[in-house]
């Protein structure tokens, strides 16, 4: 084989001499290794990628946590002041009161704002 110059390519001076299967071999090793390489580049490529993707997606998926957790933070605040204010507005509950009364001790009811 001959290159467009006209001088003898690699092909025909692999084709010459005692080491032409040798040669032949290194190439097919070369060409193999070089396609290996390749893959490995582009699934490691593929996979950086990925990683990426899946850290923006945890990063969105934590920020939404943060968010619900400070609406529920905020919330139960609240919501622990309206307790607060509930248990003040009214007066504990005494142990005569939570007994049943009997035939003798019943009262007439009081009106309700009267209490």
């Amino acid at each position: 084989m001959t290159n467009t110059d006209g001088a003898p390519g690699p092909a025909a001076v692999e084709n010459d001499g005692p080491n032409a299967g040798l040669e032949k071999k290194l190439m097919d090793l070369a060409e193999n290794l070089g396609r290996l390489v390749g893959t490995a580049e582009h699934k490691a490529t593929t996979l950086l990628g990925g990683r990426e993707e899946i850290a923006r997606q945890l990063t969105q998926i934590r920020d939404t946590c943060n968010s619900y957790l400070q609406e529920l933070t905020s919330g139960g605040a609240a919501f622990a002041d309206a307790v607060r204010r509930g248990r003040r507005e009214t007066k504990p509950s005494s142990a005569s009161e939570a007994e049943t009364p009997g035939p003798a001790d019943t009262k007439t009811p009081a009106e309700p704002w009267q209490s």
